[in-house]
């Protein structure tokens, strides 16, 4: 089960990475006029979307992952909470309550969001400095 929610995090990952490719690709073969505007409202709409959900994914699978080694998240003292856990697995849940705690997934979404807007408009602006250089070629 780990295993499986390791990997649909990579997925998320890759998503979320790949989205302004595509969103590039898509608005540069097929769009001459308004260019900029359509991939800027699809990229706030559908890179939103992803950014939230991937965010919200990899908390979540945290949380999964820490239930999932026996730890009890509703017990009031730390012996009661790692009655469940394997003592070969403690430290890991530590390590994964440790990253787990802090600033929560809503408030990561606020911060990251920016930082990703500015990664979408920088692969659509090499996508058209790559189009132009092509092109001249």
């Amino acid at each position: 089960m780990i295993l499986l929610l390791k990997c649909s995090s990579l997925l998320f990952l890759v998503c979320t990475l790949l989205l302004p490719l595509i969103l590039t690709l898509v608005v540069l073969k097929n769009l001459s006029r308004f260019r900029f505007i359509v991939y800027l409202l699809l990229s706030l709409s559908l890179g939103g979307t992803v950014l939230t959900t991937s965010i919200w994914w990899d908390d979540t699978c945290t949380q999964l992952q820490i239930e999932a080694y026996g730890y009890d998240l509703d017990s009031m003292t730390d012996t009661d909470r790692f009655a469940q856990v394997a003592p070969e697995n403690i430290q890991t849940v530590k390590r994964l309550m440790i990253s787990h705690m802090g600033v929560g997934w809503p408030v990561k979404v606020i911060f990251a969001y920016p930082l990703y807007m500015l990664y979408h408009i920088g692969i659509f602006c090499f996508g058209l400095l790559f189009r132009k250089v092509y092109s001249l070629a």
